[in-house]
Formats: structure tokens, C-alpha cells, sequence
């Protein structure tokens, strides 16, 4: 049970998902290694496979970030730089229950996706190359 509440408060919950986002995101995260894949002149699944991992690393670097800011962890800074423009801003109890709602209804797309890039690539690097 605990390893759910982990998961979720990661990744989000999976019903969160938006099918218009993942027909946007998923074309526009592959474009790069199949386009360079087929250029190439040799070694096709190779290459795939390499500019895969490129753009798998990136996305789990972006996931980390988002991850963090999931947890909360930018909420006072956000915080303080709202406060510093808006002088009749809410206490940071109400902004950070608030933040907490509206995290809720999120899902981490460049971790998910990050961490299935990195798999497809190391499948076709070892099992396929």
C-alpha cells in the first residue's frame, strides 16, 4: 500500500492523463530519433537507439524537476516572488493548500515518458542491435 502512495505522489495518478497531451508529446519526444534514424545511412537501429537515450535522459532530468516541484519543494519560492508582486496576496497556508489541489490533477509526463524511452532504447541497443 505504501508503494502506491509513493508511485502517485511521483508520478501523479494515471487518470490524470490527457489523451490530447500524449497525441501531442509523444510525436514531438520521437520526431528527433526517427527523423535522424532515417537520414542515416548506416546502422539505422543503432543510431535510433542512441538519439533515444539522448532524448530519454533529458526527459528524466526534466521528470526530476517536476518530481521535486510535486513535492512541493519551489512552493515557498514561488511563494515569495508572488508575494513580492502582489503585496495583497493570501497567507502561505491558503497557496500552499492551494498548490496541493491543483497538483493533484497533474501527471509527470517527462518522468513516465523518460523512463519508457530509456527502456525501448536499452531493449533495441541490446536485444535487437
Amino acid at each position: 500500500m505504501q508503494y502506491n502512495k509513493v508511485m502517485k505522489k511521483i508520478f501523479g495518478s494515471f487518470k490524470s492523463i490527457k489523451i490530447r497531451t500524449l497525441l501531442i508529446v509523444v510525436p514531438l519526444t520521437l520526431a528527433y530519433p526517427i527523423v535522424k534514424a532515417c537520414i542515416s545511412s548506416a546502422n539505422r537501429l543503432m543510431i535510433f537507439s542512441d538519439t533515444l537515450l539522448i532524448i530519454s535522459l533529458v526527459l528524466l532530468a526534466f521528470g526530476v524537476l517536476f518530481t521535486l516541484a510535486r513535492f512541493g519543494d519551489f512552493d515557498i519560492t514561488r511563494y515569495v516572488f508572488r508575494r513580492g508582486v502582489d503585496k495583497n496576496a493570501k497567507s502561505f497556508r491558503e497557496y500552499k493548500k492551494d498548490q496541493e489541489d491543483r497538483r493533484r490533477e497533474t501527471f509527470n509526463y517527462p518522468l513516465f515518458f523518460g523512463l519508457v524511452y530509456l527502456a525501448v532504447s536499452l531493449f533495441v541497443a541490446f536485444v535487437l542491435c
